[in-house]
């Protein structure tokens, strides 16, 4: 895992300032490579080939191509035989070679051919262009910054700002993303001029910054029947034993849930013995659980306590490293246990992915299943939303008037609809044309092939959940690996039907692996989730700075979402008030505290 950037033009200093910004990601080593026209540079955290011959960045031996590659590819030991016998030439045991050589012969399609996680840059010396590629779930971010002829790309937003040209103006369409749902939703990014590369994302930059062969390249999952349990935890297996490919430890995310312990079963099965590490919030049963299962599996639990006193210095250190806006509570015990981690390993195996691919949310069974309705694109709501905006203070003290919208929407049947209404932390106070029409263009037009799910798999899951995962992980310079997102394990399962993967039940699948080696009392229990109660723990502790976060936000942002604008006056310096609106407003406050100090970090 590694940080990269890389500008248009030669700026070695300019490039070792943004190494020196991205250095958690990669303290191993770091390095830059020049020519007249380009500059890239990359921190590297070893993980695979710990020898020179794995350094970066990397160079073919007739010169003409030079990579900086961050992640891990699984089949990279494949991928190099079938190159072997097309003539290439290896001087190490790295990954990184692999995608070289590859893209040496193959060109841009070596990108679907790679089974793993990956954001790099490729450089021709003879076309004179620098080829940008993104994994196609957006496990690895990557960021790409335009203004006028200059143009630069880093792993992380932090990379860019050590760039003296970037200008530090926060994005209003980031800012609605924020408010809306806590987090940026790529292409957007939270400053002007920056935009994400989308999961899949593949450009050509010309050496005069010209972006050109713009591409997304999907995930290949056909509509099929149901696999068999059998065909599906072999898949599943397969994916875990390529996840566990390192020259350096490896150890484990453990919840107790459904994802992490279907990754210990099947560690089990491989005869794999990991190191576990569980968060232990107070005052719930998840530790209970994890215990009995990790003794039944024969998992090495480590466990890292986490209670209310321990939020300011976790939050603070987060807010430092934070990359992005990001109002997910879920960070906080993110951080604290890939901080725990990485004192013993390099790497961890994570459970991201197990509910988008597997119906794991609840609300999987209750949106409606076809695409939204085109007359409905773009349209702000409802009867009931028109009503709610007409009296904003309703929109948080109502359940009910918002169970009432969720309801209207999907009984008009209206998909896209009912997930804002869902999953949205302002809804209905805030405008929906922005979200619709950015989720319309990552589905791009096209049926998916996992219907509601797409919504999950293809904007919560990389701009909320990876994302966080990796920013706590590759702060605590870890690697975070997350084998359910797998091609074969989604060439499998993707096109498979809803009811198969959740009816009654949520992730029956992966229910049935795990009552393969655990009784039904330590799988047949309700989802709790990996979060922690935001007014005890975060709202209290930040009180008056809560009231100066609104206070910014009424100044400096203003008619953003002027609804909204109508809420907070209510609510500002008033703690009482505050606590007679409902949980959302909790969420709100949380994202307004998380873009007030964003905004104060980099002016």
């Amino acid at each position: 895992m590694c940080g990269i950037n890389g500008l248009i033009g030669r700026d070695p200093s300019a490039v070792a300032a943004m190494n020196e910004a991205v250095i958690h990601r990669g303290p191993d080593e770091t390095g830059i490579a020049a020519s007249d026209s380009w500059t890239i540079g990359m921190d590297r955290l070893a993980i695979i080939d710990l020898s020179p011959a794995g350094h970066q960045p990397m160079t073919t031996a007739d010169g003409r191509y030079t990579i900086v590659f961050n992640g891990e590819i699984y089949n990279y030991r494949e991928l190099k035989a079938e190159l072997r016998a097309e003539g290439a030439v290896f001087r190490g045991d790295s990954d990184t070679e692999v995608v070289l050589e590859g893209y040496a012969r193959w060109g841009a399609e070596v990108a679907g051919r790679l089974r793993g996680m990956w954001a790099f840059a490729i450089r021709d010396e003879v076309t004179g262009r620098i080829f940008l590629s993104r994994d196609p779930f957006g496990i690895k971010p990557l960021y790409l910054y335009r203004d006028g002829g200059f143009l630069a790309f880093s792993s992380e937003i932090k990379g860019l700002l050590a760039h003296p040209r970037v200008r530090r103006a926060l994005s209003s369409e980031a800012i609605r993303d924020v408010l809306m749902f806590g987090y940026v939703m790529a292409p957007h990014a939270i400053l002007e001029g920056v935009r994400a590369l989308l999961p899949g994302e593949e450009l050509a930059i010309a050496a005069d910054g010209t972006v050109s062969g713009a591409l997304v390249r999907r995930l290949e999952a056909p509509r099929r029947a149901a696999p068999t349990d059998d065909e599906l935890f072999v898949a599943l297996e397969d994916s875990v034993r390529h996840h566990l490919i390192a020259d350096v430890p490896v150890g484990l995310f453990f919840s107790g849930g459904v994802d992490s312990t279907a990754l210990a079963v099947l560690l089990k099965r491989l005869g794999v013995r990991l190191k576990a590490y569980h968060v232990m919030l107070r005052g719930r049963d998840d530790t209970r659980y994890a215990r009995a299962i990790a003794e039944r599996l024969g998992l090495d639990l480590t466990l890292v306590p986490f209670g209310a006193e321990d939020v300011p210095g976790v939050i603070e250190k987060f807010w430092r490293v934070m990359d992005q806006p990001l109002a997910d509570a879920s960070l906080l015990p993110t951080w604290l246990v890939s901080e725990r981690a990485a004192t013993d390993v390099k790497v961890v195996l994570s459970g991201e992915g197990g509910d988008e691919l597997f119906a794991g949310y609840r609300r999987h069974a209750r949106l409606p299943t076809g695409r939204s309705r085109s007359f409905l694109a773009g349209l702000d709501g409802t009867v009931v939303r028109r009503a709610i905006r007409s009296f904003p203070r309703l929109a948080y003290g109502s359940p009910t008037l918002a169970g009432m919208e969720r309801r209207s929407r999907r009984a008009i049947g209206d998909a896209l609809g009912s997930y804002l209404a869902e999953t949205a932390i302002a809804l209905p106070l805030v405008s929906e044309r922005q979200a619709r029409e950015t989720i319309a263009a990552r589905l791009d037009g096209r049926e998916s092939e996992d219907g509601v799910l797409a919504y999950d798999r293809l904007v919560y899951l990389p701009d909320d959940l990876l994302a966080k995962i990796d920013v706590a992980s590759m702060a605590a310079s870890l690697e975070g690996r997350v084998p359910f997102l797998d091609r074969e394990v989604f060439r499998l399962v993707g096109g498979a039907p809803l009811a198969w993967k959740s009816a009654e039940v949520t992730k029956q699948p992966l229910k049935r692996l795990l009552r393969s080696v655990l009784p039904a009392d330590l799988v047949d229990r309700p989802k709790s989730g990996f979060s922690l109660p935001l007014a005890p723990y975060v709202l209290d502790a930040y009180e008056d700075e809560l009231v100066d976060a609104i206070r910014w936000y009424l100044a400096e942002c203003q008619g953003i979402e002027p609804t909204l604008d109508a809420v907070l006056r209510y609510a500002a310096g008033d703690r009482a008030r505050r606590n007679r609106l409902s949980g959302a407003l909790a969420y709100e406050c949380f994202a307004l505290l998380t873009l007030h100090r964003f905004a104060m970090k980099i002016t």
